[in-house]
């Protein structure tokens, strides 16, 4: 998709200097130089809490100045609870309304949640979009956690065809019976898709229950079907499966 807009990604770069003459601006790195009509500097966030004056009521800050608190939300003070931005963990709206709700229920409640145990998704909303949630491939490999990956292109399903969103596909990482252990979904609706991914890795469902569960045709969410179809036809070549289908015909 970036290719055919003609957008070409360059990272591990350092910037060395920036400068401008004649309304040109000039990226100098370690690697190249660059010239172009406009920057635009993305360089993270900081933690702006002075104005609730945290220090005085005892509550304990970070390094970064985000607000330390437990697995159930709680800061220092146990009757005080900080979600969203605030505590550093996940600088996504979302998952700020997720702790929120965990929080309440928390402050509330004997039985308390572990918000950590919990996978948040993710989607850039570009076109087209990008989503993911729980372990990337890279993640896997460094747990040193054996994997398989099956993956669906838009471009061979019909809905995406006859609305002319070819470009994409759905990647899911998995063990060799069903397991999930992530996926990744680049493509139109990627945000919707991937809420389905999410309820699996939350609940432990494996590859066959989304198999067996009847998804509306033709919607993009069907993509997520055919991963869990063609994960079991692989499975039913196996040499292991070929034998025990043998031993129970």
């Amino acid at each position: 998709a970036l290719n055919s807009e003609k957008i070409t990604v360059l990272n591990s770069r350092n910037i060395q200097e920036v400068s401008e003459q004649d309304n040109l601006k000039t990226i100098i790195t370690d690697q190249e130089t660059i010239q172009s009509q406009e920057v635009l500097v993305a360089t993270g966030r900081s933690f702006i809490n002075n104005s609730l004056n945290l220090k005085k009521a005892g509550i304990k800050l970070g390094k970064k100045n985000e607000i330390l608190v437990d697995k159930y939300l709680r800061t220092n003070i146990k009757n005080i609870y900080a979600v969203g931005d605030c505590n550093g963990y996940s600088l996504l709206s979302h998952a700020a309304m997720h702790q929120g709700m965990i929080g309440l229920m928390n402050s509330i409640s004997f039985i308390k949640q572990d918000f950590k145990k919990f996978n948040i998704p993710w989607t850039v909303f570009t076109d087209p979009q990008i989503s993911q949630v729980g372990l990337t491939e890279k993640q896997l490999v460094e747990k040193g956690i054996k994997f398989r990956t099956t993956q669906v292109n838009y471009a061979d399903y019909g809905a995406a065809i006859a609305e002319h969103k070819t470009t994409g596909f759905v990647k899911v990482y998995h063990s060799l019976f069903g397991k999930i252990y992530g996926a990744v979904i680049a493509g139109a609706n990627s945000g919707e898709l991937i809420n389905e991914w999410t309820l699996a890795l939350e609940n432990n469902i494996r590859l066959h229950k989304i198999m067996f569960m009847a998804h509306s045709f033709p919607t993009m969410g069907f993509l997520n079907k055919r991963i869990a179809e063609q994960w079991m036809m692989g499975l039913l070549d196996y040499k292991i499966t070929k034998i025990i289908l043998k031993i129970f015909k």
